[in-house]
Parts: structure tokens; C-alpha cells; sequence
């Protein structure tokens, strides 16, 4: 409870939500075509942050990944970090073009907004492509609002555990 009576509930990460991943391979599936990359032809790739001191981050951008790959027809579905491996320079040494990239970031923070920016200026290639943020997709709020009907309808019916 907070000091004027609320209770705050945290609900699980949003990078758990495999909405998310739909949010993603959409917004990645249109970019390819604006591009005139054939989507079977085209590599996903998924940068986030990471971390030395815990796999979550990692583990949950792994799964996600695996989510679009398996929903989607794009080469392939990978990603990049930004404080473990692989770094996106090395997931790019080794990735066949046309590649779009995604920047799993909700927010415009020194990651979201300038270590981003300078590395896919490192990037630029006719073939890479960065689609953005997910901070800067307007479906990311259909997501969130989603958990928040999921955890409501949870904790209505008993079910929290289920979330």
C-alpha cells in the first residue's frame, strides 16, 4: 500500500508478453515490404540491453525471439546485445542481408535513444534496417493494456497464479 491507501501491482515483464512479439513481427513484417526484402529472405534480429550480472534479460529476449520464429516465415530470428554477447557487430559479421533490426528498448534513455542511434549509423547499409524502438510502436499500448485486462480478469476470477 502506498502512503495514500493504493496498492500497486506489478504485472510480468513486458517482454514476457508474447503480444509483443506479434507487435514486433508485424511492425518487421510491413518494414521488409516497404523495402522490397521477401520476408523468407530477411533475418529478424531483436537488440536489448542484456546484462554480465543476470540472464533474464538475455533469456526472455531468446524466447521472444523463438515466439516470432516459429509464427513468422523471415530466415531467421536472432539477437543482439548490448552488455553480453553476441554484440550486434558480431550477430551482423555472421548475418546474411536483408536484415531488419528492432531496439527492444521502452524508452528513449541513453540505450534507447544514443548508443542505438550510433550503432545502427555503424550499420547503415542499404540492407539493414532499423524499424525503431518499441517504445515507438503504437500497438505497444494494446499490449499493455492487455496484461492489465488479463490480470483483472485473473484476480476476478482467483486465477493470479495463472499469470
Amino acid at each position: 500500500l502506498t502512503r495514500t491507501g493504493q496498492s500497486i501491482r506489478l504485472l510480468p515483464a513486458l517482454g514476457l508478453d508474447m503480444g509483443l512479439g506479434d507487435v514486433i513481427a508485424h511492425k518487421a513484417v510491413s518494414i521488409a515490404n516497404t523495402r522490397g526484402f521477401a520476408v523468407e529472405w530477411t533475418t529478424l534480429v531483436l537488440l536489448a540491453h542484456g546484462s554480465s550480472k543476470d540472464s533474464a534479460s538475455r533469456l526472455a529476449t531468446e524466447r521472444l525471439a523463438r515466439h516470432i520464429g516459429q509464427r513468422t516465415l523471415f530466415r531467421r530470428v536472432g539477437a543482439a546485445f548490448l552488455e553480453e554477447p553476441p554484440a550486434i557487430d558480431e550477430v551482423m559479421r555472421e548475418t546474411k542481408r536483408p536484415v531488419v533490426i528492432v531496439g527492444l528498448f521502452s524508452g528513449y534513455g541513453l540505450h534507447g535513444a544514443h548508443d542505438v542511434n550510433a550503432m545502427m549509423a555503424s550499420l547503415e547499409q542499404h540492407e539493414v534496417v532499423f524499424a525503431g524502438n518499441i517504445i515507438s510502436f503504437p500497438e505497444l499500448a494494446d499490449v499493455v493494456a492487455g496484461g492489465v485486462r488479463r490480470y483483472l480478469h485473473a484476480e476476478r476470477t482467483g486465477g493470479l497464479a495463472a499469470i
